[in-house]
């Protein structure tokens, strides 16, 4: 990809914004299972059912690793328009290329969470929750954006900007 202009701090503000509130979101799903699980502690259930639960979750967190890399941009750029009319990247089209692949990391990230809250909620188990809440924690904080970390997402392979 050559001939993109350089990714700069402006260009990161927006995905910076989201990787925020993501973040904050999975701060927000331990405090809600704690409230529910005081109030109401679940009955015993079958803890096979939360393993599956553990598992998907840790899954679901680790495939956001590998989906945006195997898009690639791909969803860009077979967008209507290309990528290089992103309402929000008008100019820059290598953030456009890496934002929805951005967008899905996080989301995967996020769902191991909320396998976590729903491990919670039907077992009560804060050792199960930990697992997938906590994997998908450390990998959501990995993701922060930076203009080398966008730049691999759009998949421009030389890190210098012309």
């Amino acid at each position: 990809m050559s001939g993109h202009t350089p990714i700069e701090a402006k260009h990161l503000m927006i995905p910076r914004i989201l990787w925020g509130a993501f973040v904050v979101s999975q701060l927000l799903f331990p405090a809600m299972g704690w409230i529910m699980v005081r109030e109401t502690p679940p009955e015993g259930t079958d803890p096979t059912m939360s393993w599956v639960l553990v598992g998907a979750g840790c899954i679901s967190a680790f495939m956001g690793l590998v989906l945006p890399k195997m898009l690639g941009g791909a969803v860009a750029d077979k967008a209507p328009g290309g990528h290089k009319e992103h309402p929000n990247y008008p100019t820059q089209p290598v953030m456009a290329k890496a934002f929805t692949p951005f967008i899905l990391s996080l989301a995967m990230f996020e769902s191991a969470s909320i396998m976590g809250l729903v491990i919670l909620l039907i077992s009560g188990d804060w050792g199960l929750w930990s697992i997938p809440a906590g994997v998908g924690m450390a990998l959501m904080l990995t993701a922060f954006p930076t203009a080398a970390g966008m730049m691999k997402l759009a998949g421009v392979t030389s890190s210098r900007a012309r």
